[in-house]
């Protein structure tokens, strides 16, 4: 694949994606994509040949946290507390920026059909699994590290939603590491 095609490819996704969180994915058509970029629908369906509902499943998989890198980095943490470090570290690292994107994913998870909202889920639900097994060896039921991987994600996307979406951080002195340290001291893990 050229240069051009790579290049051209990226912008038709960077565009999407912005376009997406301007006007909501359901009110933004190919053809305003397209002519945003300065292209043809036929050149933007030379790239995503699914259309609209593959750019949205590339605008996910761009703009969301790297759920394999995450769980790949943590991987070898041989206590629960040096797990749930490792998994804040993370977290911070992936920033409000992403926070917002995914702020944007929740909002508009309401207007896509059942096909478009299982490429949230999906990913959600393969990190959930990831997570879990990686728990496992702290918990003596795997069902428990199931519930404890999504306690985990919900208490980070939380704190991201209220901290950095409400900006109540400027307001509130709790830091992520302060709700996991606590956490962390009052479990027998």
């Amino acid at each position: 694949m050229s240069s051009d095609r790579v290049n051209r490819r990226d912008l038709i996704l960077s565009v999407a994606s912005e376009l997406f969180r301007e006007r909501g994915y359901d009110a933004t058509s190919v053809r305003e994509i397209a002519d945003a970029v300065g292209v043809t629908e036929a050149a933007l369906y030379y790239h995503f040949k699914g259309g609209k509902r593959e750019l949205l499943e590339a605008v996910f998989e761009c703009e969301m946290p790297d759920f394999k890198r995450v769980i790949e980095t943590c991987a070898d943490k041989e206590t629960f507390a040096e797990l749930t470090a490792c998994l804040l570290r993370q977290f911070k690292e992936t920033g409000r920026e992403t926070m917002e994107r995914f702020r944007w994913f929740l909002s508009e998870f309401a207007n896509l059909n059942p096909d478009e909202r299982r490429i949230f889920q999906q990913r959600h639900v393969e990190f959930q699994k990831n997570l879990a097994a990686l728990l496992e060896q702290f918990v003596d039921d795997p069902r428990d590290a199931r519930f404890l991987a999504l306690g985990i994600m919900s208490l980070f996307i939380g704190y991201g939603q209220i901290f950095w979406a409400l900006d109540l951080e400027s307001v509130v002195d709790v830091q992520p590491e302060d709700v996991i340290g606590t956490i962390i001291k009052y479990m027998k893990l």
